[in-house]
């Protein structure tokens, strides 16, 4: 996970293609250090996913609904 947890004031996720930008029970600052699920997170360095977005793109490597690399 991003070192940190919630970025202060953080209450939307900055994907664009997010379902529910604003409703979310946590939103996570990607940052450098961030390595979960293995994954590259570099292209998403100074983002701030919703759980749900966080949780695919650790699990699939990808944002994209539905979507495998």
């Amino acid at each position: 996970m991003a070192s940190g947890g919630v970025k202060d004031g953080a209450t939307k996720c900055t994907y664009a293609q997010c379902a529910r930008p604003e409703q979310s029970i946590q939103f996570i600052p990607i940052d450098k250090n961030t390595t979960a699920g293995g994954q590259d997170w570099t292209p998403l360095n100074g983002e701030t996913l919703c759980r749900a977005c966080y949780l695919r793109y650790m699990k699939r490597g990808t944002l994209e609904h539905g979507g495998h690399q």
